[in-house]
């Protein structure tokens, strides 16, 4: 992966780049590699996206020898491309090559030359046992591309005196690796960087400060609480819950226990900063909120430092049931530290007898709160951690807002409207299953909801899902509306730009930062961006834009969505897994898709242009249809008037398994403009539908290699320009 796509300190020093450099204005072209695609194999494809790659006369390839600390590599063989454009290049490599890390070596019609590597580490965000920080005992994970290719892979954490400790992982894959952390590793401020087991000593990848602090341990004392003696629904343990945890706070924190019974409560919980809310067993407290007409905004409240455990809440008509990290002045979401563990909620707003009547009412009253609907866990700001928790909610069963060091854990959610994880960063959702429990709940998925600019680095890995039959549908979507600009650009320095002609978007008015910049049209098409800030006309990006774009190109800034891995789930009756307009670096794979919509990415105009670049689609089984009659794998752009740019670049679909009525799709749906440009297709599996691969007009730079298709009345129905 070149390193012009990741963050200054993400880069791979593997990469050496020798360009052509270009005076502002100038004509002359040169190569540039935006994107190299991997995993892969031996006698599998690489698909290269960049600029003026049509230059590139010659291509060697070499494995490199397994050595953390040498370097070292076998002798290079020539390549042929099998696509050459400008914005596209493809090799085969050598099925005679061992699996590991390649360096690719490209030379141009000038004898400059690019080598990157393929199959090292791309890093897309690490994270610790305590959300920034990680602990002695406790762990750090690493997610990306090729984190760990093997079990001896290392981990290498340098301390300021310039010691160096190595680990290997705990359990690892290709996505994401767990190391940990020594219970005797001092306290500080460590520089990290990861080698993935293949490769040799120039393929070590940064993964930026790694600071180890100890253990954040609960501080104050602990006060037992009894439950009343003889319960009745008239009693009223609101006043005394609150008291106690008042008294706790003043006291600088501490535990509130609740000893076995049921607690009837009124009105709101709220949990002080530093104090803890715990019961002996969720099986043996259960607070019971009686029915209220109007329910407080949350039945349980709390901003930062603060965590509910191992108790049942029991609830008839509600708002959100927890609330946390919400600064009730500001209504920002910066709280955080906070932890949900061993909970079981139940809350459902049309308990008992309820008319028509009844139930519009407190539909339209839970609207008035929340137009998006109430929410069983409410949660963002930093460091969230919710585990093993069973959350049943009249309406969503989570939303995670603007938050960030997210672990969701082991949970069982059911949903009865839609999930969300909304302008988030750095989220790991894993092992957890969410189920509808209304046949008009919709669904959800990870979005720039809200008004947000940046959504990314999140993991959904090992989760089911199922019975999503209401609204769209969709089983995971990516969703975030609008844009800030679309039109030209003009340099002031290789960093910022002047908007020309400016055509702000719905969103100009909402804050730019961390939003994507990406080129659609013209010279750089490919290239992609997040603003640093905006200034009137002019923006500063994060990282050098190609030298080679021109007054010609064509951008979009839309909110960024990046780096999404969703990982090795199963769907079962949902509608679709899907990007739905922007995305950038996402990799579906692994998923297993039964009587669902299958999955689907599309560049497209969503109140603006929206496209998504290097989306990789790997080793996902998809059978049965849905409802509807759909099971898809489809790649396709969206067009919309007055466009003449790409929707959708750099996709590559590889090692899938279509059955039983299931079918692929690559559709630019443009008879005339190629909205879909550099598809890879290979190694995939279809059987049992009518058209294996269904090809429109509108795709160009498309590869189908080694699918291997049966039991279709037309195995490949190809309009595209290849």
């Amino acid at each position: 992966m070149p390193k012009h796509f990741l963050t200054p300190f993400l880069v791979r020093p593997s990469i050496l780049v020798i360009f052509i450099t270009i005076a502002a204005g100038a004509n002359a072209r040169a190569a540039e590699i935006f994107w190299a695609s991997d995993p892969v194999k031996p006698g599998q494809t690489v698909q290269i996206n960049g600029m003026d790659l049509d230059t590139i006369r010659k291509a060697q390839v070499r494995r490199l020898d397994d050595v953390a600390d040498k370097t070292g590599a076998a002798a290079e063989q020539v390549l042929s491309p099998g696509i050459q454009s400008d914005k596209t290049l493809t090799y085969v490599l050598p099925a005679s090559l061992q699996d590991g890390v390649y360096a690719l070596t490209l030379e141009d019609d000038k004898g400059k030359t690019i080598v990157t590597d393929v199959n090292s580490a791309d890093v897309y965000w690490s994270q610790g046992d305590d959300g920034d920080t990680a602990t002695p005992g406790g762990w750090l994970r690493v997610q990306g591309r090729n984190i760990a290719r093997t079990a001896a892979a290392i981990l290498e954490l340098k301390a300021q005196d310039g010691s160096t400790t190595r680990l290997h992982p705990d359990a690892a894959d290709l996505w994401s690796a767990s190391f940990t952390i020594p219970g005797q590793m001092a306290a500080g401020s460590y520089t990290g960087r990861l080698w993935n087991g293949n490769g040799d000593s120039s393929t070590w990848h940064p993964i930026g400060p790694v600071t180890i602090a100890a253990k954040r341990v609960q501080k104050g004392q602990v006060m037992e609480l009894r439950s009343n003696p003889v319960d009745g629904p008239a009693l009223d343990d609101t006043a005394r819950i609150n008291a106690a945890l008042e008294g706790l706070a003043n006291q600088g924190g501490g535990t509130l226990v609740l000893r076995p019974g049921i607690y009837r409560l009124s009105g709101g919980i709220r949990v002080p900063n530093g104090v803890t809310l715990k019961g002996q067993s969720r099986e043996l407290v259960s607070l019971i909120w009686r029915d209220m007409d109007q329910p407080p905004p949350a039945l349980i409240d709390g901003y930062k430092d603060f965590a509910v455990e191992d108790l049942t809440i029991n609830a008839q008509r509600h708002l959100d049931v927890i609330r946390g990290g919400l600064d009730q002045q500001s209504r920002e979401w910066s709280g955080g530290n906070i932890t949900l563990r061993n909970l079981r909620v139940r809350a459902d707003a049309f308990f008992g007898h309820t008319s028509m009547e009844d139930v519009s009412q407190r539909i339209s009253s839970m609207s008035k709160y929340d137009r998006d609907g109430v929410a069983g866990l409410r949660l963002g700001g930093n460091n969230i951690r919710a585990l093993n928790c069973d959350v049943m909610s009249t309406s969503r069963a989570f939303v995670i807002i603007h938050a960030s060091n997210v672990v969701m854990a082991e949970n069982t959610f059911q949903n009865g409207s839609w999930y969300g994880i909304s302008g988030s960063s750095k989220v790991i959702f894993e092992n957890n299953i969410i189920r509808n429990i209304d046949i008009k709940a919709a669904g959800g998925g990870i979005n720039t909801l809200g008004g947000f600019s940046y959504s990314g680095n999140v993991m959904m890995k090992n989760n089911e899902f199922s019975n999503m039959y209401g609204w769209d549908r969709e089983a995971m979507t990516t969703d975030g509306p609008g844009g800030f600009y679309f039109g030209k650009l003009k340099r002031i320095s290789s960093t910022a730009y002047e908007m020309e002609g400016q055509q702000p978007g719905q969103a100009s008015k909402g804050t730019w930062t961390g939003a994507g910049l990406f080129v659609m049209g013209g010279r750089g098409t490919g290239f992609a961006a997040k603003v640093v800030r905006r200034d009137g006309s002019n923006i500063e990006l994060d990282r050098t834009l190609a030298e080679g774009i021109d007054e010609n190109s064509t951008v979009t800034i839309t909110p960024m969505q990046e780096n999404y891995l969703i990982l090795d789930n199963k769907f079962a009756d949902v509608g679709a897994v899907q990007v739905y307009g922007t995305g950038y670096k996402h990799v579906f794979f692994g998923n297993k898709i039964t009587r669902g919509a299958g999955i689907i990415i599309s560049g497209r105009w969503y109140h603006h242009p929206q496209p998504n670049f290097f989306i990789q689609i790997l080793n996902n089984t998809i059978a049965e249809t849905d409802i509807t009659g759909s099971a898809l794998l489809s790649v396709y752009g969206q067009q919309f008037e007055g466009n003449t740019s790409i929707l959708s670049l750099g996709t590559v679909v590889r090692g899938n398994t279509l059955a039983d009525n299931a079918r692929m799709r690559i559709a630019g749906n443009a008879p005339t403009i190629p909205l879909v440009q550099s598809v890879l297709v290979e190694d995939n599996d279809i059987s049992g539908t009518d058209i294996g691969i269904d090809v429109t007009r509108g795709v160009s730079d498309l590869t189908l290699k080694d699918n291997r298709i049966v039991g279709t009345r037309v195995a490949i129905k190809n309009l595209s320009r290849n």
